[in-house]
């Protein structure tokens, strides 16, 4: 008789290496989340620091949290896709061990995936720390109107992109896209 796996709506990978100073505010933001059904996977880049401690900690205390200490630096995109190729949700995001989340963004950025089939990646709109409070600062990557409109908004927003590279995405596109197969400059805007 066969065991039924059950998976995740959600996969997100935490790619770290020496986040010992972050990383507990990370996790902690991602535990506090409306939506719960995910799976959190982290993959310690060979962190020298308390970084597998920390991280030890919430696997034991979480049965979500997968921790996987990498026995040697692979590099960050090797890091990446390791998280990627290792995720058994429907949606997929990529957390980094410094940013934190309002508690709705899983909920927010799933209902929008659910609504809209057509869809590949869901965000919202973000800020740098210290502008929490100014609505004015938040970035919005609304990419709605015409090709003219939807180009401007992309390019304008570019140097932001990192909002964009870590919004929730349907998994099946990410794995299919070949940029993620190499190291070069820039990976997040493409």
């Amino acid at each position: 008789m066969k065991t039924e796996v059950i998976k995740p709506k959600v996969s997100i990978g935490m790619p770290v290496h020496n986040g010992a100073k972050t990383i507990e505010k990370a996790i902690k933001s991602l535990l506090a989340q409306t939506f719960q059904d995910f799976e959190l996977i982290i993959s310690d880049n060979a962190s020298d620091d308390e970084t597998k401690n920390i991280c030890q900690r919430f696997a034991l205390q979480d049965e979500r949290i997968h921790y996987v200490r990498q026995t040697k630096n692979i590099g960050t995109y090797k890091n990446f896709n390791f998280l990627i190729n290792s995720a058994k949700g429907k949606y997929f995001m990529w957390a980094a061990d410094d940013d934190w989340r309002s508690p709705e963004f899983l909920e927010v950025n799933v209902s929008a995936l659910e609504s809209n089939l057509k869809f590949v990646a869901s965000t919202s709109p973000n800020c740098f720390e210290g502008d929490e409070n100014n609505p004015n600062r938040y970035i919005d990557f609304n990419l709605e109107g015409g090709l003219k409109e939807r180009f401007a908004k992309f390019l304008q927003n570019a140097w932001h992109s990192h909002g964009i590279f870590y919004s929730l995405m349907r998994s099946e596109a990410i794995k299919k896209n070949t940029v993620l197969n190499f190291s070069y400059t820039g990976t997040d805007w493409s």
